[in-house]
C-alpha cells in the first residue's frame, strides 16, 4: 500500500514473504522476542533533491516477517512488549536492531533494478539479562523493472527479496553460532541428568 502526499513519497512496506517451516530442527526453547521501538516502528527517511523525500515505512513488515523466521526455529515463542515482561520461564531472549537500511531507485543508479539492503544486530540472552551471544545478519534484495508499473511497487518487491533473504541467513547464523551451540549442548546435558 503506497501513497503519495505532498512533496513526500510515502510508502509503507507490507511483507508478502510467506516463511515455511525450517528444515532444521526445531530448538525445544521457550523464546521471549523484544522488538525495540526503532525497530518495531522504523520509518525510513531520504531527502531527494528533487523535492519529494522518502519515507518508507518497514516497522510492522520487520515484526511481522521475524516472528515467522522465529516462530519456525522455536518450540514456542512470545513476543513482548518490555524487556521486563520477559519472564524466568522463558529459556531465551532475541532482539533484533536495525541498524543500517538502505534503498536504491534505478534512476539514481542507472541500472535496470530496484535495490533494498537492511543490517540487522540479534541479541541472544537469557531471561535473566546474561548475554549469550550477538551477531549481525543483513538482507538483500533487488527487483527488475521490467513489468513494474511504479517506484513503490519495485521497492515493495525488493524489500521482499531482502526479508527472504534475511531470514534465511538468520537461521543458518543462529544455528552456526559457537556460543549458542554450547548453551544448547549445556542446556540439552541438563535435561539428560534430570
Amino acid at each position: 500500500m503506497a501513497s503519495l502526499t505532498g512533496c513526500a513519497n510515502k510508502l509503507v512496506v507490507e511483507t508478502t514473504v510467506n516463511v515455511p517451516k525450517t528444515l532444521a530442527e526445531e530448538i525445544p526453547a521457550d523464546v521471549a522476542i523484544y522488538f525495540p521501538d526503532t525497530t518495531r516502528n522504523h520509518a525510513y527517511v531520504e531527502p531527494s533533491r528533487d523535492g519529494k523525500d522518502w519515507s518508507i515505512t518497514t516497522g510492522p513488515s520487520q515484526v511481522a516477517l521475524l516472528n515467522q523466521v522465529f516462530e519456525s526455529m522455536f518450540a514456542s515463542t512470545s513476543s513482548v512488549e518490555n524487556i521486563e515482561d520477559v519472564l524466568s520461564e522463558h529459556d531465551l531472549v532475541i532482539i533484533p536492531e536495525l541498524q543500517d537500511m538502505q534503498f536504491s531507485l534505478p534512476s539514481k543508479t542507472h541500472l535496470g533494478f530496484y535495490e533494498v539492503w537492511m543490517q540487522y544486530e540479534f541479541s541472544i540472552k537469557l531471561s535473566d539479562g546474561t548475554s549469550i551471544a550477538m551477531f549481525p545478519v543483513n538482507g538483500y534484495g533487488t527487483a527488475p523493472t521490467a513489468f513494474l508499473t511504479s517506484n513503490d511497487e519495485g521497492i515493495q518487491q525488493a524489500a521482499n527479496t531482502a526479508f527472504r533473504e534475511l531470514g534465511a541467513k538468520l537461521v543458518v547464523r543462529f544455528n552456526d553460532n559457537i556460543e549458542i551451540q554450547k548453551w544448547l549442548s549445556s542446556r540439552k546435558d541438563q535435561n539428560e541428568d534430570s
